[in-house]
C-alpha cells in the first residue's frame, strides 16, 4: 500500500510541476460555429511573449542578452520568445502536452499580453481556424 502510494504522489507532484510550467492541454475557447473559409476578411497577426513565465520574462526583458536581442530586432517577432498566431478574439498556437508532444490550443487574446506583427488577412471563420490549429499537430 505504501509503495502503490508513493507512485499515486509521484505522478501528482509531477503533473503539477508540469502544469506550472504550462504543459498540457487547455479548454477549447472557441464557440462552436460553422467552419467557413469565406467568411469576413480579419486582420492576422503573429503575436509573441517571453515562455516560461517570470524566469522567461525576466530573461527577455531585462537581461543583458534580451535587451540586445529586443534592440537589434526592433518591431519584428522576437525568435527567442513563444509565438502564435492571433486573429479575432483568440489565440491559436501550438503547445506541448505533458509528454512534450506538439499539442494545439486556443485561448481568449488578451491584447495587452502580447507584442504584435500583422501579416495579412484571412476569411477562415474562428472554427476553420480552430480546426486548421487541430490538424497541424498531425
Amino acid at each position: 500500500m505504501g509503495k502503490e502510494r508513493g507512485k499515486v504522489e509521484w505522478i501528482k507532484g509531477k503533473t503539477a510541476l508540469q502544469h506550472s510550467l504550462g504543459l498540457g492541454a487547455v479548454p477549447n475557447v472557441i464557440p462552436p460555429g460553422e467552419a467557413r473559409l469565406d467568411g469576413e476578411l480579419r486582420l492576422v497577426e503573429i503575436g509573441w511573449h517571453p515562455v516560461a513565465g517570470m524566469g522567461g520574462k525576466w530573461l527577455a526583458e531585462q537581461s543583458g542578452l534580451g535587451k540586445m536581442i529586443t534592440k537589434n530586432i526592433g518591431t519584428y517577432p522576437d525568435p527567442t520568445q513563444h509565438w502564435a498566431v492571433l486573429v479575432g478574439d483568440f489565440v491559436h498556437q501550438l503547445w506541448m502536452d505533458e509528454d512534450l508532444d506538439v499539442i494545439y490550443n486556443n485561448e481568449l487574446l488578451v491584447r495587452d499580453q502580447w507584442r504584435t506583427f500583422e501579416v495579412g488577412k484571412t476569411r477562415f471563420t474562428d472554427e476553420a481556424l480552430r480546426q486548421a490549429g487541430e490538424f497541424s499537430r498531425c
